[in-house]
């Protein structure tokens, strides 16, 4: 997903609407339907625990949880601007 982000901000900025733009848009819609539909938490976080992290956090194997604290926030936002700039490419002020 963090591919995903990324892809969309670079195609946005880049003007390229492929197939590949739309995979990346569709997944991250789907993952944040389920981020709001699951009360603005990972829906991971439950089997994180299950499996012995301490705190819910999913990322655990991957960062320390000092950046996993913030990772949906980060990642959140990027998506954010991504919205924006593709936005702004559609109504031509960009």
């Amino acid at each position: 997903m963090v591919g995903a982000d990324i892809y969309l901000l670079y195609d946005v900025w880049a003007k390229v609407y492929d197939f590949s733009f739309y995979a990346a848009l569709v997944l991250l819609v789907g993952e944040s339907a389920a981020f709001v539909l699951g009360g603005y938490k990972c829906p991971l976080s439950a089997l994180a625990v299950k499996y012995g992290a301490r705190r819910g956090y999913a990322f655990d194997a991957f960062l320390s949880e000092k950046f996993s604290r913030y990772s949906f926030r980060f990642f959140g936002g990027l998506f954010a601007v991504s919205l924006v700039i593709l936005f702004l490419n559609l109504v031509g002020l960009r």
